[in-house]
């Protein structure tokens, strides 16, 4: 492939899951050598051009490829080899996402992370705040303090889907 974007692989994985199971995985197994050996994060769009790659550090996709995983691989041998890789991803993201002062977490970015890039939550002109506060306009940083529950449970989900790989 020449590139690749997280959350969309995730999502065909499910569907390629129900006519074979090797090619459906096989998606998700190319994202896995681009993650960031020493942080554990997968970029959300996965492309051939190491510049790319670098411009993008720090973005992700909902973290799905664990529950995409357990529910259509059960190759134990496979399962093995990416299970720690999934694990870092997993303490990547509490340690990226997490709001100071909670046990809970918020997307790293706006919208864009989040899959729903035109959510009206995601509109900086009816907050408290002025756009000019951030200097580049197309990662506006989350403010410390906004919970996002569908990260919370997105992350709850791939907790119980890493401890159920596990037991496979």
């Amino acid at each position: 492939y020449k590139y690749l974007h997280l959350w969309d692989t995730c999502f065909q994985t499910l569907v390629w899951g129900l006519y074979d199971k090797k090619i459906a995985t096989q998606g998700l197994l190319n994202l896995l050598p681009y993650q960031d050996k020493e942080s554990g994060h997968i970029p959300k769009v996965t492309r051939t051009s190491k510049e790319m790659q670098e411009k993008k550090a720090g973005r992700s996709n909902p973290p799905l490829i664990s529950w995409v995983l357990d529910k259509v691989y059960s190759d134990k041998k496979i399962l093995a080899q990416t299970y720690p890789k999934l694990e870092k991803y997993h303490k990547w993201w509490l340690k990226s996402s997490l709001v100071k002062g909670t046990d809970l977490f918020a997307w790293i970015y706006s919208g864009g992370d989040s899959g729903e890039d035109n959510s009206p939550r995601w509109d900086f002109e009816n907050r408290p705040y002025k756009k000019s506060e951030f200097k580049d306009e197309e990662y506006k940083p989350l403010l410390e303090g906004m919970v996002c529950i569908d990260l919370c449970c997105q992350l709850a989900l791939d907790a119980l889907s890493l401890a159920s790989i596990a037991k496979k």
